[in-house]
Parts: C-alpha cells; structure tokens; sequence
C-alpha cells in the first residue's frame, strides 16, 4: 500500500525518502499517516531536522509536506538538451 524510508543513504540520516503510496490508495490519509510515523520515528533517534530531493510543489506530495511544515529551501529545474 505505501512506505516511507529514511537514512536509505549511507552517513545521510536526515534524508527522507523515497516515500510512496500506491495510486489506488492516495487520498486516504495513508500518506499522511506515514510522514508522521517516519518523522516520530527520526525525532526518536535524535534526529533534528528532515530533508528530501525534490517533488513538484502542487503535486499531493508537496501539498501534504506543506501541510506537514516543510519549507522549499531550494529549486531545482530540469533541462533537456535538444540537438
């Protein structure tokens, strides 16, 4: 149905992510539940502060971090080469 990981990287334990949710259950709240487990779970073990890649800001993903508190620190944009 979803997960959340954190720490995936080696010596990166604010790293959030990836972090999903099956499309047939997004809009349930699952999302939203295991953002909260993740974050409860990373303040535990001392963690002071998250941080992801990247996600489109008017996405439900960026909705529900916005929600969550998240701020945007950093923009990235993608650029293709065309010969």
């Amino acid at each position: 149905m979803g997960f959340a990981l954190y720490a995936a990287y080696r010596g990166i334990p604010e790293r959030f992510g990836p972090f999903g949710v099956d499309e047939g259950e997004r809009g349930t709240g699952l999302g939203k539940i295991l953002l909260h487990l993740t974050m409860t779970r990373m303040r535990a073990e001392g963690l002071h502060s998250s941080w992801f890649l990247w996600t489109g800001e008017a996405s439900p993903a960026g909705h529900l971090y916005t929600r969550a508190g998240y701020q945007v620190t950093r923009r990235f944009h993608v650029m293709r080469w065309t010969a």
